[in-house]
């Protein structure tokens, strides 16, 4: 049995190809509800359900004549997200029983929290506008002397890193950077610079993730991805260059996840560096209408 296959029909709540993964007396339990069905029942229950549904597998087992799945369901709007495990017992390669335990994924018990135990399996990343709070933490927490070792710091004072930012947010800025949060979190900071769509590249990045212990956590390259869609979108940004010591094996590993490839290495004051650059996307046609309109109401305001 397919079941990569199955998975998808049964996401799809294709009703008739459903019903060839399994033998006519063939019956589901849902526990967690206390719901007993047979197959025609189950496949009503399935392919009536409200909504366009998506998901993918994260664990599947074989032992036998058992398949053991665990698998992430959650509407395509992304409005919720909830976890199956299901039991599925085959016979000639058909489903004769399947039991499942369904669960709404949800957030850690305030009081365990309040423990201050364990860490999340899945982790929300978000991109957050910067204020002169962020800039002062950020400052402080940048002086840690492994974090100097990996990436130039422009700011020689608290004085100096709040006037840059002033820069930032003023009309005719050349940078814009953007905050990173992980489950609420403020863990770090992303940013563009030398912003000029006439140039190549149009614009230089750069990322810190000060938090520490969300290193090596695929936070970085899940952070820096979200940035360069949104500079593409946002200010039309579609060619990026990005430097880093040539021994900072992390940041260069970042960097290749997020699609840059290497163009230079040089030797700058007895110091290796490497020069990446990136080619994204042109803007579609509808892209390219939205942001002439958000720039004609930035520049109304």
């Amino acid at each position: 049995m397919n079941i990569q296959q199955f998975w998808s029909d049964i996401l799809a709540q294709r009703a008739g190809e459903i019903r060839k993964y399994f033998h006519a007396d063939a019956y589901v339990n849902w526990h967690c509800s206390n719901e007993h069905f047979t197959l025609e029942e189950f496949i009503r229950a399935n392919c009536e359900y409200p909504g366009d549904w998506a998901g993918k597998i994260e664990k599947n087992i074989i032992a036998d004549n058992m398949i053991i799945t665990s698998i992430q369901v959650y509407p395509k709007d992304c409005s919720a997200s909830f976890h199956v495990t299901s039991f599925i017992e085959l016979k000639d390669d058909k489903i004769v029983a399947m039991d499942e335990y369904w669960a709404d994924d949800s957030e850690a018990p305030k009081w365990r929290k309040e423990m201050g135990i364990g860490v999340p399996i899945r982790n929300k990343i978000e991109l957050r506008s910067r204020t002169e709070a962020h800039v002062k933490e950020y400052y402080y927490r940048v002086q840690d002397a492994e974090i100097q070792k990996m990436i130039p710091l422009k700011a020689q004072s608290l004085e100096e890193a709040l006037d840059d930012y002033y820069c930032s947010i003023s009309p005719d800025s050349k940078s814009y950077g953007r905050t990173i949060y992980v489950n609420d979190i403020y863990v770090g900071d992303v940013w563009c610079y030398c912003i000029d769509l006439s140039e190549t590249p149009n614009a230089m990045l750069s990322y810190c993730l000060f938090a520490k212990q969300y290193w090596g956590r695929k936070i970085a390259t899940a952070a820096v991805k979200l940035f360069i869609e949104l500079i593409r979108k946002e200010l039309g940004i579609t060619k990026i260059g990005a430097f880093t010591y040539t021994d900072n094996a992390a940041s260069i590993a970042v960097l290749e996840k997020c699609g840059f490839r290497l163009a230079e290495v040089f030797v700058e004051d007895g110091v290796s560096s490497s020069y990446f650059e990136l080619d994204t996307p042109m803007l579609s046609a509808d892209e390219s209408i939205a942001l002439s309109v958000r720039k004609v109401n930035d520049n109304g305001a």
